[in-house]
């Protein structure tokens, strides 16, 4: 923002006659220039995504995040606490996202979120826990 500061002649428009037109044209093209130039690499306010804007920037966030308070700095969505029953088994939180994984004797479906019984391990596992569920 500085760079576009400096590159203005700001007097002319200020000294010249003082009128209100003059005053108005530069606060115009002094937002013009930072609304254009706010998300460029070394001013972005944003910690994600920043949309110019003739008020100035948008900051937004990707998926899997959340905008702060400070409507500038997005932070990870916790989802395996956000969304119980995500996971089967085990969720694992991730920035942007999550994984799920299974027990001892189980693997992880095509689904990515749901476990299956393997081998001998898995299927007495089952086994006991439908005859449990009878009881």
């Amino acid at each position: 923002m500085t760079n576009v500061l400096t590159n203005l002649n700001v007097s002319a428009y200020l000294s010249e006659d003082h009128t209100s037109v003059g005053f108005e044209c530069i606060i115009f093209k002094l937002s013009f220039l930072f609304a254009e130039t706010a998300c460029v690499e070394g001013n972005n306010p944003c910690s994600q995504k920043c949309t110019e804007t003739p008020k100035g920037p948008i900051c937004e966030c990707l998926s899997g995040f959340n905008l702060g308070t400070d409507g500038r700095t997005c932070f990870d969505i916790n989802e395996c606490e956000a969304e119980q029953g995500l996971c089967s088994h085990f969720c694992r939180n991730t920035d942007g996202g999550y994984a799920c994984s299974c027990g001892e004797g189980y693997s992880l479906r095509s689904d990515r979120q749901t476990c299956k019984a393997i081998g001998t391990i898995g299927r007495q596992c089952c086994t006991q826990a439908k005859m449990n569920s009878f009881v």
